[in-house]
């Protein structure tokens, strides 16, 4: 072999090694880009799942929670539209050393609305009453039906800093006053959810179900 050969199979190795080299850094480089975009690719959908999970937990923290309970089974009668309702004003809640004031009136006031949606004569005591004092009352009068309410449980909390979710719970019993029977008990719990942003209170729990409860007298 030549001198001129040796030279030109030296020079040609050092290009194939040349290219090889830029193949290899252009695969590296390519393999990098191919990392960059996976990582960047993962935290998108890490961001998305964190932002379903947190949505989850809002919503979660934003529901609240309604126990409706039949303390007995209702009996099957039509109420006219002319059936008159006596309402008993409630004794206020309380929870611990605080007393509510004005929360009796409040219940009986939803009570109220709920009835007056098929009632037109819907009464509401004054004060408080015992069962026999309402009774009393009622009878006294052209009423046909006693709604006797008494709150359970009732606790005012600011649970959008503390944590800690507004409950009620109270019952309604309702009375035929022909014969003093009972056509139907209730029970109805309410707890707030934990993302309130203020504002609410316990009443706030209750339109919807004892709504729901009255509607089903009918």
């Amino acid at each position: 072999m030549t001198i001129d050969a040796v030279g030109d199979n030296k020079a040609t190795r050092m290009l194939t090694m040349k290219e090889a080299s830029a193949t290899d850094a252009t695969a590296l480089a390519q393999q990098m880009d191919l990392i960059e975009i996976e990582q960047k690719d993962n935290s998108k959908l890490m961001k998305a799942i964190l932002a379903v999970t947190l949505g989850v937990s809002l919503l979660v923290g934003c529901a609240d929670s309604i126990n409706i309970t039949q303390n007995m089974a209702a009996k099957k009668t039509v109420i006219p539209e002319s059936t008159t309702v006596y309402i008993a004003l409630p004794r206020d809640g309380s929870y611990g050393n605080t007393n509510y004031s004005g929360s009796g009136k409040t219940v009986a006031s939803i009570i109220r609305a709920a009835f007056l949606k098929h009632l037109v004569d819907v009464d509401v005591g004054r004060d408080y009453q015992s069962y026999k004092q309402a009774l009393a009352s009622s009878a006294s009068q052209p009423v046909d039906l006693l709604v006797y309410p008494s709150i359970l449980h009732w606790e005012d909390r600011a649970t959008e800093w503390s944590g800690i979710p507004d409950k009620a719970s109270i019952k309604i019993v309702i009375y035929s006053l022909s014969d003093e029977s009972v056509i139907s008990s209730v029970t109805i719990d309410g707890t707030s959810g934990l993302a309130t942003f203020g504002g609410d209170h316990p009443q706030d729990l209750l339109p919807e179900p004892v709504g729901t409860y009255v509607d089903s007298l009918f």
